[in-house]
């Protein structure tokens, strides 16, 4: 470097022999080249000051007044190399973009929206969820392992930092069993996981999530118990499991839930007996166990519910009395408690369910009488308390249910008069009596007009109208001919006959195979020859007062005509011939003045011809071999 600096002002170089200098001319030229590696030293310190950080290969270079040595090259960056100091952590695997650095570096766009390293987590935790579950197969994985922010993850919600707080699957098809790993989205506040294919035990992990709000799991294949853990989940406001497979008792740890509003476990495999401590969950509007296999006592302690809207315990094994603590449940609008082994007396205390709409009792060995109280529930629309072993009568009481839709008490042991108060419930479409209850008198003529009812199997008459001709009376009368022919179809075997289109439809009497029916809707005419009817004439054919034409020849009815067919006053034309009919001619048949062919032959009867019927003008009386009864 010297040579190249007297080249500079001298024109010459130490080592050019040929012109060397006498010393007293090199001493000046050395003082001028030592001033200028001075000035050259100041510079070079300059520009290091100036210079940014990273054009240096490491923070401890040699001081700028040091020459440089010609023989060491100058380190330069390597730009495939990894910096030093390591950038902020981002979520992996996610590949990311370098970040300059730069003393005062903030994060970028991504950074922000990925949240650091617990949205990380996040991450790692929903890509668990996506293996164990056949993601690949799922309706809808928009995004899903994608470099997108997990808010733009299919199903996926995330607050603002990123982090996951909720998550809707339902119905995504998704198979397999639920990861441990759930239980670490601490942000989580629903979990929605319907409608799918989950298999396997619920992960007790689940219950670490203290922000949950809504645990929705149904309709899947979930198995094992319910966990004692999700009894930590103390923000939890519904719980439901329906549809599974899940065994073992109900943990009464769930009594610990104190915001729960619902809990919904129907439809399992759940045994044992129901934890007394859910009657500690205050804010509780709904407790369905419904199709399980519980047994043991009802806890009264539920009675301490005063939120309760609704309690279905429907098809279990539930054993005992109805806890009267149950009519303190004044908030109650459902009560089902249908398809147990309860007995005992129904309480009385139900009667204080102002609010109740619909109570099941149906299915379980009750007994004594129908409380009278059971008419103070004045919003109730559908009553069921049959297949049971109720006996007394029907209370009167309850003909001031006037909202009431739906009445059920058929098969049971009820006795006595139909009230005639039931015939005000102008609301009542659905009627079921009959099975097992021995009802007298008759049929308040007002239920002639419901839709759905089993009244024609009671065989009692509808009570008199005072003015047959009304327009109540003719309904009356046409719900008699009705329940005639209903008596009819099942005492011959209807389902197996030739023809029986629209019988017991709701279709117009007239449009039911073999029947006519005059203007009015009235039968005037039943021809049902050869259709194989098989069983005895039922007595109710008798009530057929616009009778006119009667053919049921050639079937195989047996047993004696009923003597009600003397009650067939406008009846013209009879027959009966070419079946196993046997016993006496009723003289009853005597009194039907405007009979004008009849015909009885090749039948199995007995004794003698009534001696009123050899006045009919067409008749094979003759061929039945029998004399008149006058004559023997």
């Amino acid at each position: 470097m010297l040579d190249a600096i007297r080249l500079v002002f001298t024109g010459r170089t130490v080592h050019d022999k040929a012109a060397r200098l006498p010393l007293g001319e090199i001493l000046p030229v050395t003082i001028r080249a030592v001033a200028l590696m001075v000035l050259l030293a100041f510079a070079l310190l300059t520009l290091a000051c100036d210079a940014p950080a990273d054009a240096f290969a490491t923070a401890d270079a040699a001081p700028a007044t040091t020459p440089a040595q010609p023989s060491t090259p100058i380190q330069t960056p390597d730009p495939t190399a990894a910096p030093k100091v390591s950038p902020a952590p981002t979520p992996d695997p996610i590949p990311t973009a370098p970040v300059a650095l730069t003393p005062t570096a903030m994060p970028d766009a991504t950074a922000m929206r990925t949240g650091g390293p617990t949205s990380s987590l996040d991450r790692e935790v929903l890509v668990a969820l996506y293996h164990a579950t056949d993601g690949p197969n799922w309706n809808n994985s928009a995004n899903w392992l994608s470099d997108a922010p997990l808010g733009d993850w299919s199903g996926v919600t995330t607050d603002r930092t990123g982090r996951v707080t909720r998550l809707a699957l339902d119905d995504n098809q998704l198979i397999g069993e639920l990861p441990a790993a759930l239980g670490r989205l601490d942000r989580l506040v629903a979990l929605w996981l319907s409608g799918n294919q989950l298999s396997g035990a619920i992960p007790p992990e689940l219950g670490d999530l203290f922000r949950l709000r809504r645990l929705e799991v149904r309709f899947n294949r979930l198995s094992g118990a319910i966990p004692a853990a999700l009894g930590q989940l103390v923000n939890l406001e519904l719980l439901d499991f329906r549809g599974n497979q899940l065994r073992g008792p109900i943990p009464p740890e769930l009594g610990r839930l104190s915001r729960l509003a619902g809990l919904v476990l129907r439809d399992n495999q759940l045994s044992g007996t129901i934890p007394p401590a859910l009657g500690q969950l205050a804010n509780l509007e709904l407790l369905d166990l419904r199709g399980n296999l519980l047994d043991g006592l009802i806890p009264p302690e539920l009675g301490r519910l005063s939120n309760l809207q609704e309690l279905a315990l429907f098809g279990n094994r539930l054993s005992g009395p109805i806890p009267p603590e149950l009519g303190q449940l004044t908030e109650l609008y459902g009560l089902d408690l249908g398809s147990n082994r309860l007995s005992g007396p129904i309480p009385p205390e139900l009667g204080q369910l102002a609010n109740l709409i619909r109570l099941n009792l149906r299915d379980n060995g009750f007994s004594g009488t129908l409380p009278p109280e059971l008419g103070r529930l004045s919003s109730l629309v559908g009553l069921d308390l049959s297949d049971n072993q109720l006996s007394g009568a029907i209370p009167s009481e309850l003909g001031r249910l006037a909202d009431l839709d739906e009445l059920w008490l058929s098969d049971n042991q009820l006795r006595g008069a139909i009230p005639s108060e039931l015939g005000r419930l102008t609301n009542l479409t659905l009627l079921r009596l009959a099975g097992g209850n021995r009802f007298t008198e008759c049929i308040p003529a007002t239920l002639a007009e419901l839709p759905r009812s089993d009244l024609e199997e009671l065989s009692l008459p509808f009570c008199v109208v005072a003015d047959p001709a009304s327009a109540g009376g003719l309904r009356v009368a046409i719900a008699t001919d009705r329940a005639a022919l209903v008596a009819l179809y099942r005492a011959t075997d209807g389902p197996n006959w030739v023809h029986s289109t629209n019988w017991l439809s709701g279709a117009p009497l007239g449009e039911w195979t073999g029947v006519i029916t005059d203007v009015s809707g009235r039968v005037t005419a039943l021809a049902l020859a050869e259709n194989q009817l098989s069983g005895p004439v039922p007595r109710e054919l008798g009530r057929l007062s616009s009778l006119r034409v009667l053919v049921l020849a050639g079937n195989r009815l047996h047993g004696p005509i009923p003597s009600d067919f003397g009650n067939l006053g406008r009846l013209v034309h009879l027959r009966l011939d070419r079946n196993h009919l046997s016993g006496s001619i009723p003289p009853e048949l005597g009194r039907l003045s405007n009979l004008r062919s009849l015909e009885l032959a090749y039948n199995q009867f007995t004794d003698c011809i009534p001696e009123r019927l050899r006045d009919v003008p067409d008749s094979d009386l003759d061929k039945l071999g029998l004399p008149l009864c006058g004559e023997r």
